[in-house]
């Protein structure tokens, strides 16, 4: 169910992402002919070993948990770039999609996290971008979180 998920993570966030998550992105993908490469996953929850950064990357318990990924075009191979308009509505829909299944924190932006990767996970429903602050979300972000939730509120 997870074959489009790749699990590439380094680092302080080298646990694996949950099953729900890695279920959530594998959806997400196959809708818009992507595979996902995780470049950061989990962490343990404070308290239970080496860790950065918010809670949104904590995996164990109930936790849905979250990846910083980037993600590939199926047929030609290359990473997808927010800054190449086509681009950045294959990220949008693939976001919406994510947030539709169960995601509900998104982050991105090229003074985020550079124009190839994207935040998706748990935690509260919240998009951001520059600075990890909330008012920095690019307007793309923002409207793909909104119709993922309107989509799975429908």
């Amino acid at each position: 169910m997870t074959d489009r998920v790749h699990q590439a993570q380094a680092g302080i966030r080298r646990l694996p992402i949950t099953v729900r998550l890695a279920a959530i992105l594998h959806r997400a993908a196959e809708a818009h002919g992507l595979k996902v490469r995780v470049t950061s996953g989990g962490q343990p929850p404070k308290g239970g070993g080496r860790r950065t950064g918010s809670t949104r990357h904590d995996v164990g318990g109930d936790r849905l948990g979250a990846a910083d990924l980037q993600l590939i075009d199926e047929d030609k191979g290359y990473v997808l770039d927010m800054g190449v308009p086509a681009d950045l509505e294959r990220m949008a829909a693939f976001v919406t999609e994510a947030v539709f299944h169960g995601a509900t924190g998104v982050g991105a932006g090229a003074g985020y996290m550079g124009p190839k990767t994207i935040h998706v996970g748990g935690g509260s429903a919240l998009t951001w971008g520059a600075g990890g602050r909330a008012n920095t979300a690019p307007a793309w972000l923002v409207a793909a979180h909104r119709a993922g939730l309107a989509k799975r509120n429908a």
